[in-house]
């Protein structure tokens, strides 16, 4: 404080040459923008809410007990407080070639889901959206998917959209992720977790470290 042109008790500050006034400048100007960040960064901290729900890093693609190919998205809550009455959606953002085959334009198609409400969610224990595929949606034998529900493109993000209610803090919530397809594409099914025991940590259930396997 004394360098900077402060107040030290029993020290009469002096400004003796060009470098302390200098000093003493920047440092007014620090005593009005410090408190303001702060104060800014306690506000973001308060208003910007911290992502609740986790996501797989790939989604998978495969063959259901019925024999159906899907495309699964799995996720699961990382917060304690209770969610519920929550509303899922898919995107499908799709790079398409122009008639004159020189220009692209972007497409968004909502895809159909076989399941688009989750009801609540228990901290760490998984849910699943389930896409319905078309058989010529892709070669499971080559690993390529050309289409996605019989819609074809050359580039293609998944984006879901989450909106639900927190009862704890009587407010809603929304979250985003995307998946970037082929790239986070898994052509395999997913691990299940054994999640019947609430009364043993997440961490000690079967499957639980296989997540993103």
């Amino acid at each position: 404080m004394y360098f900077l042109g402060g107040s030290v008790p029993g020290k009469e500050v002096i400004l003796t040459s060009n470098y302390s006034y200098i000093l003493y400048g920047i440092g007014k100007i620090l005593s009005m923008l410090l408190p303001s960040l702060f104060f800014g960064l306690i506000v973001f901290k308060v208003f910007i809410p911290p992502k609740i729900i986790t996501f797989k890093k790939k989604c998978n693609i495969f063959y259901n007990d019925s024999n159906q190919p899907v495309l699964a998205i799995r996720f699961y809550s990382s917060t304690k407080l209770r969610l519920i009455n929550i509303d899922l959606k898919v995107t499908a953002r799709f790079t398409k070639l122009r008639e004159d085959q020189k220009t692209h334009f972007i497409k968004n198609v909502d895809l159909n889901l076989k399941n688009n409400s989750w009801k609540l969610a228990v901290t760490h224990v998984p849910f699943t959206i389930y896409i319905p595929l078309e058989e010529s949606d892709f070669n499971y034998g080559t690993k390529e998917i050309t289409h996605i529900q019989g819609k074809d493109f050359t580039d293609c993000t998944l984006l879901v959209s989450l909106n639900g209610k927190c009862p704890d803090l009587n407010s809603e919530f929304q979250q985003f992720h995307n998946y970037k397809i082929p790239n986070d594409l898994d052509w395999s099914r997913f691990n299940d977790i054994d999640s019947k025991d609430y009364n043993i940590n997440s961490v000690s259930w079967d499957g639980w470290s296989d997540f993103d396997m």
